[in-house]
């Protein structure tokens, strides 16, 4: 019988790349926060929803500029390379803020856990801890809004900026539209 690979029990580890490599909307698509968490986080802690038509209004805005440009190079690799140096200042900072917030979060993991161990064991200094892991856990829910705010705009340019590559007419998404091709397509 063949040994089979068992994940489980093996001892490879996952490195993180998306956590050094250089930022790309592939980078950005896997630390973006994910719509659900960061709303349920807002509803936690009490705080502002993000707003949640950020990427549409980014996705109109940077058509707009794209479409006001009066200069673009004639050649197409010339284009397309001025057409992704618009789009690289929003991912660049949206995968910042990515990093960021998950930094964030294991530093509030960390004060968490040192204030869980300090009331198990018995331990003094409670209050300081405690509001240590307070103040951790709402930077951390203030970073992943932050972040999520980022992410949806990068991707939002990322829609315009992609279409002015492909030569095509920009329309505003329409998501009417989606949800009833979703549907259909969930039916058959």
């Amino acid at each position: 019988m063949q040994d089979d690979l068992n994940f489980m029990n093996s001892n490879v580890i996952r490195f993180p790349v998306e956590l050094v490599a250089t930022p790309t909307m592939e980078v950005l698509r896997a630390l973006a926060p994910d719509a659900r968490e960061v709303s349920l986080i807002a509803e936690a802690f009490a705080l502002d929803e993000p707003d949640w038509n950020i990427r549409d209004r980014a996705d109109a805005e940077m058509a707009a500029n794209v479409a006001t440009r009066r200069e673009w190079p004639t050649d197409a690799a010339e284009k397309r390379a001025a057409l992704e140096a618009m789009l690289e200042p929003f991912v660049k900072e949206a995968v910042r803020l990515c990093r960021k917030s998950r930094e964030d979060g294991r530093r509030s993991d960390e004060a968490a856990g040192k204030l869980v161990a300090a009331q198990t064991e018995g331990g003094y200094w409670l209050d300081a801890l405690e509001n240590v892991s307070e103040a951790r856990s709402f930077a951390w829910a203030n970073g992943m809004i932050e972040a999520y705010e980022a992410a949806q705009e990068a991707l939002g340019a990322d829609r315009a900026i992609g279409m002015a590559m492909r030569g095509e007419r920009w329309m505003p998404v329409d998501h009417d539209k989606d949800v009833e091709i979703l549907l259909l397509a969930a039916a058959r």
